[in-house]
């Protein structure tokens, strides 16, 4: 199995097993909050570009990440 193949399989299976227990606790009265996630990253992205940190890395390894 190719390595893009095992991680397709491994997100299937995530995404499988998080609709089976947000099914779950919705089925028991509880509710399922849904983050923005598009205001999270950002927010991360910025803290991180302002830290010594993005100083290491190179400009593909920022691209990569915003890629997923």
């Amino acid at each position: 199995m190719t390595v893009e193949k095992a991680t397709d399989s491994s997100d299937r299976q995530y995404l499988d097993q998080e609709a089976e227990l947000k099914a779950f606790f919705e089925d028991e009265g509880l509710k399922v909050c849904v983050p923005d996630m598009d205001a999270f990253r950002d927010h991360a992205q910025r803290m991180y570009l302002e830290s010594p940190l993005s100083q290491n890395w190179p400009a593909e390894m920022l691209d990569e990440i915003n890629r997923h």
